[in-house]
């Protein structure tokens, strides 16, 4: 059933260095300060980075923003929604985009997540834990990701209306971003490997930058009265 009272927070970054310290502060103020944070990093299973290197670069990063208290899962098998009772966020790295969405489904660990958020949980994902968060992953494609697992089934959690995310965006993908618009039929938020946003209460704040917007006509913006207006948040499904 949705939820009709709490919509989730919303943190997202592009991916990369800069784009990644801005995402942790933004979280580090938004984490409640009673919770914990969980980071799941399983995108990054099949490489190019281990999970104790994972680990390692959570440890360094988050805590210089403040935040000490936090857990990494790597297998998301039988999990339950009770066991994300110690947390305020959930944190999807970056890593391969196609491998991640297949993993979360496959797994069952989609409702589970999606009760979390209908509970007022924060959800946060650099590079390919933000475009999972959109409407269609293939905009992981523009970025280098490749579908080597063939999944056939491209929805993203669906968190923002009728947007997909594109991360790692430079001038040059500009082209192709306003032919995947059209391809897709669903709007684009592209943000840079500078860039982080937060959504909340069906408003969306920009950090670092650039962030551009791409619609279905081909109209491209980074206006900030285009992302004031941005839309509301979907309504999570428990």
């Amino acid at each position: 059933m949705p939820s009709r009272k709490l919509k989730p927070i919303l943190i997202l970054s592009g991916g990369g260095l800069v784009a990644d310290r801005v995402c942790a502060r933004l979280l580090a103020r938004s984490l409640p300060k009673s919770k914990r944070l969980l980071y799941i990093p399983v995108a990054m299973r099949h490489g190019p980075r281990s999970f104790g290197e994972c680990w390692d670069w959570a440890d360094t990063l988050y805590r210089r923003v403040g935040i000490s208290r936090f857990d990494m899962w790597t297998d998301l098998e039988g999990r339950h929604f009770s066991e994300l009772a110690p947390y305020g966020a959930v944190l999807f790295g970056g890593g391969n985009t196609f491998a991640l969405a297949e993993e979360v489904k496959r797994t069952g660990f989609l409702g589970v997540l999606f009760g979390f958020l209908a509970s007022g949980g924060i959800y946060a994902g650099g590079s390919a834990g933000a475009i999972l968060a959109g409407a269609d992953i293939r905009t992981a494609s523009l970025c280098g990701d490749k579908n080597k697992i063939r999944i056939s089934q491209f929805e993203g959690l669906g968190l923002l209306r009728n947007w997909s995310i594109a991360a790692h965006y430079t001038d040059e993908m500009r082209d192709d971003l306003v032919n995947q618009a059209r391809s897709l039929r669903l709007k684009i938020l592209a943000l840079s490997g500078n860039c982080a946003v937060r959504v909340s209460d069906e408003q969306i704040s920009t950090f670092g930058g650039p962030a551009v917007t791409v619609t279905t006509a081909g109209t491209f913006s980074n206006s900030p009265e285009n992302f004031r207006s941005f839309t509301k948040v979907k309504s999570i499904r428990k």
